[in-house]
């Protein structure tokens, strides 16, 4: 047992510190706890972190990190890491702002990013800014790229909404049509500007679509997944994730995504939505690749008979397995859409 008063290691200290994660007058709160915790025991490391866990001073992924060996991440650049997202997406609190924001890894986990996608990042990023005044309100653009201390480069957007619709489907199932038909609306504008803009979104799924408190949707993660995996094919390492949105043709040639493979994504969004499932159920992503690819997404109506037939149509005309068999643009479809699909 460490002698004197009770206090964390030195080295924990000094990464409590380096961190701006706890000052003496924190630990100090602490303490009782702490004496509470370990009674006649070693007030060893892990009970100094779940006190700062149990009175908020930490979240418990930040503890999580502090106790790997080495200890993991928890600053990039200005950006305090807060907790896990996704799998590659972090909640993060701007030190000079207090702002919440969401960093995307671009950048392989093993391998510091090279020049090349330094520079292209920060120029797509440039562009933005002379965008920005006319983009829909719900689609989030990433604002700056930042560095972590061993080479890694993250995308860091703003902040939106408390649930993403990944969540949601879990959580509580299928939507009702008519909600999923305005959704399909609202993303449809974001579609159309990305095309009017020349850009395409590249990561159109459930975990970067998010309700916020107002009711009003955001579609997020915009340009994260194709800089970090430029291209795809079923002879990778694949995770679930991978495959979630991936048109057919995408799997299977070096194409880059564009407006029809980004109709695909929403497509398959929607049909998930209503479906509460996603549209191949497997636990295999080369065989949810391989399915998309040797089979047209099936007719929404025979999971959800209500869903009215324009509706089903739409979504059947966005996930067509060949391209040139989808509407050529989200501008074309947003007509036969507005204010709900047409007939509905």
């Amino acid at each position: 047992m460490r002698s004197g008063k009770r206090q964390p290691s030195e080295q924990l200290l000094s990464l409590l510190r380096a961190d701006g994660l706890a000052a003496r007058c924190d630990l100090d709160r602490c303490l009782p706890l702490v004496r509470t915790l370990a009674s006649e025991l070693p007030d060893f490391d892990s009970v100094w972190l779940d006190a700062m866990v149990r009175l908020r001073q930490l979240t418990p992924w930040q503890a999580s990190q502090l106790q790997q060996t080495p200890p993991g991440v928890l600053s990039v650049g200005r950006f305090l890491l807060c907790e896990q997202l996704g799998e590659h997406s972090l909640l993060a609190i701007d030190r000079r702002s207090g702002s919440r924001f969401v960093l995307a890894k671009i950048s392989n986990a093993d391998i510091p990013a090279s020049s090349g996608l330094r520079t292209s990042t920060q120029e797509l990023l440039d562009r933005l800014q002379t965008l920005q005044p006319r983009r829909p309100a719900g689609c989030i653009l990433p604002a700056e790229l930042a560095e972590d201390s061993h080479g890694r480069l993250w995308l860091a957007s703003p902040h939106a909404g408390n649930w993403s619709f990944d969540d949601l489907v879990i959580r509580g199932g299928r939507l009702p049509w008519q909600a999923v038909a305005e959704i399909g609306r609202e993303l449809l504008l974001c579609l159309a500007w990305f095309e009017q803009s020349g850009l395409t979104h590249g990561n159109l799924t459930a975990s970067s679509v998010r309700l916020c408190p107002n009711g009003q949707i955001a579609l997020t993660a915009a340009f994260a997944r194709r800089l970090r995996r430029p291209g795809i094919s079923i002879g990778q390492q694949l995770t679930l994730r991978d495959s979630d949105g991936i048109a057919p043709e995408l799997s299977e040639s070096t194409r880059h995504p564009d407006r029809r493979s980004e109709l695909y994504a929403l497509g398959c969004l929607l049909w998930q939505l209503l479906a509460g499932r996603p549209v191949v159920i497997s636990a295999d992503p080369v065989r949810r690749l391989i399915s998309q690819r040797e089979h047209d997404i099936s007719d929404i109506r025979t999971l959800v008979p209500e869903c009215p037939e324009s509706l089903a149509r739409c979504i059947q005309m966005m996930t067509r397995r060949l391209p040139e068999l989808r509407p050529d643009s989200a501008a074309d479809l947003l007509r036969l859409w507005s204010p709900t699909p047409h007939g509905v």
